[in-house]
């Protein structure tokens, strides 16, 4: 037998294989002798049928009953576990998009408004939630007279009221753009909400915590000395200083308005209870700071229930800020 012959042989043989399977592979899904799909007749499908779907309502069923305990024992205003954050960080504003990846730095040239731009931009979207005209109703309550801790919950009443923040406590060039740019710039320095969080004063201006060597911020103590205010105990107070003693030469003295963050504004209730709740907030200045050149800066909130912790920026936050001149 020639090779031509021997392939059209092979080829033949893998052909009848394949039909016959193909034959055997339709009979099984449809046996028009017996009657059958898929080895099958109707009353064995209707049968396999009826386990199946009450198989199923039944883990349908059995998931609904476990998604429900599991919700029930939730509190709706409360987060089950808070290991993280039980301490609220600190951040400054604004942050903005200027650089990749958005960063809390602060550089401009004072000559050339499109390079601190960005920043007035920032300020007015924080400072958006606390125009006076948003906060009337009554959801809203002044807090100069009050606070938020004295408030209480049942199934009757189970929303919050918030405290009014009003913008004029804000250093007077910071109430409005520019916000002191290009001369003296504005940054904003607040705390992250923590639920059921209030900051607990100091009993004495030598504790350990009223220093902080981590982040190289000034003590509370100085800080005071150096604004002439006595230690108010409504207050967490915001301190702003270089990292080095160079850094705070080249930065000079801050000026701050208002002094700290008053505790009338604690504790935050979640949103579930206070959806209109707006965050307290410290204006910064630094109206003596030295151009073109890179002052490493960090702000630091004091109180006596608060840890310093930079990776989370817990307690403290560090930045950068370069302001260049061109002649």
């Amino acid at each position: 037998m020639s090779t031509e012959e021997e392939q059209q042989s092979c080829v033949g043989g893998y052909w009848s294989s394949f039909s016959s399977n193909m034959a055997s592979f339709g009979k099984f899904l449809y046996n028009s002798e017996e009657g059958t799909i898929m080895g099958r007749d109707g009353g064995s499908w209707l049968r396999i049928s009826i386990f199946y779907l009450g198989y199923y309502l039944f883990l349908a069923g059995l998931f609904a009953i476990s998604i429900h305990a599991c919700l029930s024992a939730l509190d709706p205003y409360l987060p089950y576990f808070q290991t993280r954050l039980q301490y609220p960080g600190m951040t400054i504003m604004p942050r903005t998009d200027k650089f990749d990846p958005a960063a809390l730095d602060i550089r401009f040239d004072d000559k050339e408004k499109k390079t601190y731009l960005a920043y007035i931009d920032g300020i007015t979207d924080v400072l958006k939630p606390y125009n006076a005209s948003l906060q009337e109703g009554d959801e809203f309550t002044d807090c100069t007279t009050t606070s938020l801790a004295h408030q209480k919950f049942d199934d009757t009443v189970k929303t919050a009221k918030a405290c009014k923040f009003d913008v004029s406590n804000f250093l007077t060039e910071c109430q409005q753009p520019p916000y002191g740019y290009p001369l003296s710039p504005c940054i904003f320095v607040r705390l992250n909400r923590v639920i059921n969080w209030k900051p607990v004063p100091f009993m004495s201006l030598t504790d350990e915590l009223a220093s902080s060597e981590e982040s190289g911020a000034m003590s509370l103590a100085e800080h005071l000395k150096m604004q002439s205010i006595t230690y108010n105990k409504d207050y967490s107070y915001i301190t702003c200083s270089g990292k080095s003693d160079a850094d705070q030469e080249n930065l000079g003295k801050a000026v701050y308005g208002p002094d700290g963050i008053s505790a009338k504004f604690f504790p935050y209730f979640g949103k579930g209870r206070q959806e209109q709740y707006i965050s307290p907030m410290v204006s910064v200045q630094f109206p003596n700071i030295k151009r073109n050149v890179e002052i490493k800066a960090t702000c630091k909130v004091y109180a006596r229930n608060m840890i310093d912790l930079a990776r989370i920026n817990v307690g403290y936050v560090d930045f950068k800020v370069k302001i260049d001149t061109t002649k």
